[in-house]
């Protein structure tokens, strides 16, 4: 006869002989789990869709491609529609689970925002963004921000925890996107009560994040409310391929191994965020979703998925993104040609993102730093217009060449250089466009720094931006 220990070993040996007990590390179907339809979220699909769908149209879509959570990104043209966006979602029966705040703060617009989720009875979490900064920084500064941050947000916070929500940080670059600052900020509002407050992790805006993915999840477990999905290639400047669809990127396979293994147990977001039709975007992240989750698994890859939204190919050799490089051009004007909708890159040049329109005029709005482009699109070839948003040194208009002048008396500055003699440089200040003569004899030195311009801004842009 079996002694009792013996009998409960043997169905222990049993039950993992026939799958019903876990023999160690991850169970095979976690991965299935954690990345199913039913717990997926789609997100950046309002703005970012060709199509322009009514909240009944969207609705009815992600009903369709079998999605029960969505996340809603919205502009101001988007306001009248709130009540209608979710009613569609209720009657489709998709969850509002999140819902983008920005500026992170208790205004107009986010009262708005918590009054119609209460008088629909949605307990959504809201995705807020502040400014924090560009620059990591240590001591007393770094406590000034974390202060600084947690004011701002403490009464929306309060606010959303009477209306039954609750508050994600949302990393979007910047001091405020470093997972340890918004750890810091969430324990310093925990220590004033504020408990309803947490972080979501959005992976195209973690690139600099890839190889340390593992530790940044281990650290970031305990207030965890949502992890954002996106195609990953190494290093923290992908260029034109920032956004791309699940499969398509090189480092794909291993971060979803890494979020899995992390105990990570939450919702997944799966990202529109491309000017494209936002169900075939949402299509192609599924597709790549189903065949890398069966690899997790041990199996063999079948055919990588082919994606029906454009996507950006893989740089072969370091030239490619050399200044001038005539494959990168050609390659963006073919895309141009095909995808290019003059209201979106209108949306673009206006975006704060990018602040195109801090230093430029187009038909009489804008800044005056940079050159007037109103007639742009008549005056040069799309070549040119390429070269002049990748590599803005290459290339500078008369008059913009920007010089940077140490004077006899210690003082430095930088300019527009407009004409040089053998006795005096003529400079322009770019912000107020005052014309100084200054005599060669004040001069110590003069270095040509060519375009104010920053070098890499359309690093931050995807393909279609």
């Amino acid at each position: 006869m079996l002694g009792y220990a013996q009998k409960w070993l043997c169905l222990a040996w049993l039950l993992v002989s026939i799958g019903l007990a876990p023999v160690g590390g991850p169970a095979v179907d976690d991965s299935n789990r954690l990345f199913a339809r039913e717990n997926l979220i789609a997100w950046c699909i309002v703005p970012f869709d060709s199509r322009s769908r009514s909240p009944e149209e969207r609705a009815a879509m992600l009903e369709r491609l079998g999605f029960k959570h969505f996340a809603y990104d919205w502009r101001e043209k988007d306001i009248p529609t709130f009540d209608a966006e979710i009613e569609a979602l209720q009657k489709h029966g998709v969850a509002l689970d999140a819902f983008w705040v920005a500026p992170g703060v208790l205004n107009k617009e986010s009262r708005l925002i918590l009054d119609v989720l209460k008088r629909h009875g949605v307990h959504a979490t809201l995705w807020v963004l502040l400014d924090g900064g560009a620059n990591r920084v240590e001591g007393a500064e770094q406590q000034k921000r974390v202060e600084s941050i947690a004011a701002n947000l403490k009464p929306l916070a309060e606010a959303a925890a009477q209306a039954g929500c609750s508050l994600a940080l949302y990393n979007h670059g910047g001091w405020f996107g470093e997972p340890e600052n918004q750890i810091a900020i969430i324990e310093h509002l925990k220590k004033q009560d504020i408990k309803n407050i947490g972080m979501v992790y959005n992976l195209h805006h973690g690139h600099e994040h890839t190889e340390r993915l593992a530790a940044i999840l281990k650290m970031a477990l305990p207030y965890l409310k949502g992890v954002n999905l996106n195609g990953m290639d190494p290093g923290p400047n992908p260029g034109p391929r920032k956004i791309l669809p699940l499969g398509q990127g090189s480092l794909d396979l291993d971060i979803l191994r890494i979020i899995r293994d992390s105990g990570y147990k939450g919702p997944i977001g799966i990202l529109g965020h491309t000017n494209d039709d936002a169900e075939l975007r949402l299509l192609d992240n599924l597709d790549g979703l189903d065949w890398l989750v069966p690899q997790l698994d041990g199996k063999p890859p079948g055919p990588r998925p082919k994606p029906r939204t454009p996507v950006a190919s893989r740089p072969e050799t370091k030239a490619s993104t050399e200044p001038g490089d005539q494959a990168t051009i050609a390659e963006l004007i073919q895309q141009s040609q095909l995808h290019g909708n003059a209201q979106r890159g209108a949306e673009v040049f206006a975006s704060t993102r990018f602040g195109c329109m801090t230093c430029h005029q187009v038909a009489g709005r804008g800044g005056q730093v940079g050159p007037d482009l109103s007639a742009s699109g008549a005056c040069l070839k799309p070549e040119e217009l390429v070269e002049s948003i990748l590599w803005p040194r290459l290339k500078v208009k008369d008059g913009y060449e920007a010089v940077t002048v140490a004077t006899i008396n210690g003082k430095v500055r930088q300019a527009y250089r407009q004409m040089e003699t053998d006795k005096e440089v003529v400079l322009r200040d770019p912000a107020s466009n005052e014309i100084t003569h200054l005599p060669k004899s004040q001069i110590e030195a003069i270095q040509s720094t060519g375009s104010l311009m920053p070098e890499g801004l359309a690093a931050s842009m995807t393909v279609n931006e």
